[in-house]
């Protein structure tokens, strides 16, 4: 079988294959296997090119590669603003305001 979406496009013989087979441009396929993960859109165009691969196996290629958690693969979130900070008339940062 295949352990990371890479494996997968090489196993179906590479980039411009699975782009051929799949309706997406080579470009877009080689994202992928750079990413090293096969976005949740193109899925069904991936199981019906290739009927080995079914939804199990795609899931198990995103728990490997770490996806599923949304953009930023588990980055965090920057801080919220203190309250007011949205507000130009609040001093939040201590100092007096310059008119």
């Amino acid at each position: 079988m295949f352990a990371t979406a890479a494996d997968l496009i090489d196993s179906r013989g590479g980039n411009a294959v699975v782009a051929r087979d799949t309706g997406y441009s080579e470009s877009a396929v080689g994202v992928w296997k750079h990413r090293n993960r096969v976005p949740r859109a193109a899925w069904p165009e991936i199981m019906s090119a290739y009927p080995d691969v079914d939804l199990p196996a795609l899931l198990r290629l995103e728990r490997m590669s770490g996806g599923g958690k949304g953009r930023g693969h588990g980055q965090k979130l920057a801080p919220p603003l203190p309250a007011g900070a949205e507000n130009s008339d609040v001093n939040v940062s201590g100092t007096e305001r310059c008119a």
